[in-house]
């Protein structure tokens, strides 16, 4: 078994080669072979410093040492919990390619994480807990399926002459009148919350407020599905902080 924790277990006062080194005895590789999947784990996961002290690493390189540590003999199971926080977008995309290949070589992948964009690159399942119960299972097309809240809908209004935007009123109006149940949500993005609706006659809706620009001052717009990130706010609102403290143990 694999393990990467939330917080970095990694000897400050060694590099990352002589840290996989000895993991890779640990788990025991054979001599020979130490040096081939160290070097292997350190390209893959684009470790630049690997012959630096880990504790000169920034917060995303001790998360890549970290999880190239779970990885070292090829475990058939393996436990990774938030392994991409602190990492860049273009870092994240690299692990998660490294991730995939694992997943995809037969091995699986316990994932724990708040990035919903993580969990659809990397989970074939998805568990969503709330005050430590798990309220729903499967996988994320069936989750963004089954507890869809309608279409996102995010219009950007025309700048007008004194620099102010356009109001979003009479475009809330417009579409209020075909689909009485749409509201806005924040001050920029909205929901059509009929998830029964097809999406072919919003586009087309859309498009009848931008030709009636003059009234509406729709600049441009997107219409997406619910998404995965969605669902979990859905289910995270239940999320209830406990009210009173465990109690503490007492000595005499």
């Amino acid at each position: 078994m694999g393990y990467c924790p939330q917080f970095d277990a990694i000897h400050e006062l060694m590099t990352a080669r002589e840290t996989l080194t000895m993991y890779a005895r640990i788990r025991g590789l054979q001599s020979a072979d130490i040096g081939r999947v160290v070097n292997h784990l350190i390209d893959s996961l684009r470790l630049p410093y690997a012959d630096n002290l880990a504790g000169t690493y920034s917060g995303g390189n001790r998360r890549k040492l970290s999880t190239a540590i779970a990885l070292v003999g090829h475990p058939h199971f393996i436990l990774l919990d938030e392994p991409s926080s602190g990492m860049d977008a273009d870092a994240k995309r690299v692990l998660w390619e490294v991730l995939s290949d694992v997943r995809a070589s037969g091995r699986t992948l316990v994932i724990a994480s708040h990035s919903m964009e993580e969990c659809e690159a990397l989970c074939t399942k998805v568990a969503i807990m709330v005050n430590g119960s798990f309220v729903c299972l499967g996988s994320p097309q069936h989750l963004k399926t089954k507890f869809a809240q309608g279409y996102t809908l995010i219009a950007k209004m025309e700048l007008g002459e004194d620099g102010t935007y356009s109001p979003h009123m009479p475009l809330l109006l417009f579409i209020n009148s075909h689909y009485p149940d749409a509201y806005v949500f924040d001050e920029h993005d909205g929901y059509v919350p009929d998830p029964d609706v097809r999406q072919a006659d919003l586009f087309e809706l859309m498009e009848k407020a931008v030709r009636e620009s003059t009234s509406m001052h729709v600049q441009e717009y997107n219409l997406q599905r619910t998404s995965l990130e969605q669902v979990f706010l859905l289910f995270t609102r239940k999320q209830r902080a406990p009210t009173t403290l465990p109690s503490m143990p007492t000595t005499s």
